[in-house]
């Protein structure tokens, strides 16, 4: 699922040019006519929009441009040119990232009659740059697992700065799978003041249950249950959840 934006194309009133009038105090960058800041409300958050959407596509896909791409406004346009320019970016790793997004508008695209587009799609995409130099788009967005089904999960919604009406739209809504990879990563990311303790009991025993781990720590089952799931993911047991008894991987 490629993540679009239902955004009019936004025409100048004196020379008819397109584009995105995504700030206050905008001006055409065709024939530098001013446009009406009551204008601007519907695009105002384009860049934050276009960055979301890179993020989307690199959870989905593995990368900014998604496989397949229907260009059905000048948002479109715009995205399908930032996303092949930040695709390149990461693959050619340039020192001056803001360097190579000009040098790749300048060399890797055919104006023509859009000559206009260059330098404003260059602004916008300095602008997604920002916030791509803030490591949003490191790991996206900060950590990802794969279910068994795959299928990608943000960690927390709370924490990556997307809007819930976003995360509803583009994913359906927080469903089963999903809550189970969130309590997965944030299963990768606990830490218990006991866990050492149980990984060291585990190997001196050979073997674990939820139940031994709250006999001996006098703890209750939903902390015995993370704690065998920590031991789990972090390869120190096999089997966890089967009918078969749990095998211990680590023998010191």
């Amino acid at each position: 699922m490629s993540m679009h934006f239902d955004k009019d194309n936004y025409r100048c009133s004196k020379c008819n040019a397109i584009f995105l009038p995504y700030k206050i105090d905008f001006k055409c960058p065709n024939c530098g006519q001013s446009i009406p800041d009551s204008d601007t409300k519907e695009y105002i958050d384009s860049i934050e929009d276009i960055a979301n959407s890179m993020e989307a596509h690199k959870l989905q896909y593995g990368q900014y441009f998604p496989g397949a791409w229907n260009v059905s406004n000048i948002m479109d346009h715009i995205q399908s040119i930032i996303f092949s320019i930040f695709d390149a970016l990461e693959s050619e790793k340039p020192e001056n990232k803001e360097k190579f997004i000009k040098d790749s508008l300048e060399n890797n695209f055919i104006w023509v009659k859009q000559i206009y587009l260059k330098d404003h799609i260059k602004e916008i995409a300095i602008g997604v740059l920002e916030f791509y130099e803030k490591g949003k788009f490191d790991e996206i967005p900060g950590k990802k697992v794969e279910d068994g089904k795959g299928i990608y999960i943000i960690e927390d919604l709370s924490e990556t700065g997307y809007r819930e009406s976003w995360f509803n739209d583009f994913f359906g809504g927080i469903t089963d799978r999903i809550k189970r990879c969130i309590r997965i990563l944030k299963l990768d990311k606990l830490e218990d003041d006991l866990y050492d303790e149980v990984k060291a009991y585990t190997i001196k025993r050979g073997k674990i249950s939820t139940a031994s781990i709250q006999r001996k720590f006098r703890v209750g089952y939903n902390r015995a249950s993370d704690l065998i799931e920590m031991l789990e993911r972090r390869g120190v047991i096999e089997n966890v959840g089967g009918v078969t008894p749990i095998r211990v991987l680590q023998d010191k």
